[in-house]
C-alpha cells in the first residue's frame, strides 16, 4: 500500500481492482454488522440524513464516519487511477468534485443536528 499516493509510481490496474474490493468487503462487512446489531442501515438511503447524528456519539454512528471515510478513500483512488492511465493532474482533480460537496453538506448538518440536540435539551 506505500505506493498508492507515490505518484512516481503507477498503480496498476489489478492493484486498483484490489483496493476496490478491499473497500468493498469492509464497507460489506460493518453494513452488514449494523443491520444485525443496531438493526439500522449505515447508508441509510439518504445523504441529507446521513450526518445529523442527534444522539450520543456510540458505535453506530463511529461505524457510519468510517463508512464516510471509506466513500472518500474510494474516491481518491478513482482520482490516482486517472493519472496513471494518463489524464492529466488537473482533470484527475476534477473526479474529487464531488467530495467538496459531499464535505461541506456534511459538515452544515453534523453543525445542524448538533444545533437542534442543544436546542431540544433546552425545552426540555
Amino acid at each position: 500500500m506505500e505506493n498508492i499516493f507515490d505518484l512516481k509510481k503507477g498503480l496498476s490496474r489489478r492493484k486498483y481492482w484490489y483496493y476496490q474490493c478491499i473497500l468493498f468487503v469492509f464497507g460489506l462487512g460493518i453494513e452488514t454488522f449494523s443491520m444485525f446489531v443496531y438493526k439500522k442501515s449505515l447508508i441509510e438511503n439518504n445523504y441529507l440524513k446521513y450526518f445529523v447524528i442527534n444522539g450520543p456519539f456510540d458505535f453506530y454512528n463511529f461505524l457510519r464516519i468510517v463508512f464516510f471515510i471509506m466513500i472518500i478513500i474510494g474516491f481518491l483512488f478513482q482520482a490516482r487511477r486517472f493519472v496513471d492511465i494518463g489524464w492529466s493532474k488537473f482533470v484527475a482533480l476534477l473526479s474529487l468534485l464531488p467530495l467538496v460537496g459531499i464535505i461541506t453538506t456534511g459538515i452544515c448538518l453534523f453543525k445542524k443536528g448538533k444545533d437542534n440536540k442543544t436546542d431540544s435539551s433546552q425545552v426540555s
